[in-house]
C-alpha cells in the first residue's frame, strides 16, 4: 500500500519525492473503488497504471480492505489465529477469523 500511495502522490503533485503528507492523502485513492481491483501479485501493472494516471484499487492479500474518510478500515477484516509450534519453531495457522466493517 505505502509503495502504491508513494507512486500516486508522486503523479498527482508532479514530483519524484513526494512528502509524508502526499503520501497520506493518496492512501484512499490507492485501496478504494473507484478502480481495478488488483492484489499483491499484480504491484508491478499497479505502479505501471498508477504511473499513466489510471485508478487502481488495491484489493490486499486477503481481502478487500477500504478505508473511510477518517482512516479507518473497513470491509471484511480477516485474521489469521496462530499457535506456536516450540518443536519447530513454527507458526502453525489454526483458523482465520472475519469481521465484517460497514465503511461510512
Amino acid at each position: 500500500v505505502a509503495a502504491l500511495a508513494m507512486e500516486h502522490a508522486g503523479y498527482v503533485n508532479n514530483t519524484t519525492t513526494p512528502n509524508g503528507k502526499m503520501i497520506r492523502d493518496s492512501m484512499r485513492a490507492v485501496m478504494n473503488p473507484p478502480g481495478k481491483s488488483l492484489g499483491p501479485s499484480d504491484i508491478g501493472l499497479l505502479l505501471e497504471m498508477i504511473a499513466k494516471g489510471e485508478a487502481v484499487d488495491y484489493v490486499g492479500a486477503y481481502s478487500s480492505v477500504d478505508f473511510d474518510e477518517h482512516g479507518d478500515l473497513g470491509g471484511t477484516l480477516v485474521y489469521d489465529v496462530h499457535e506456536y509450534e516450540p518443536v519447530s519453531g513454527k507458526l502453525k495457522v489454526l483458523e482465520q477469523r472475519f469481521i465484517e466493517v460497514p465503511v461510512d
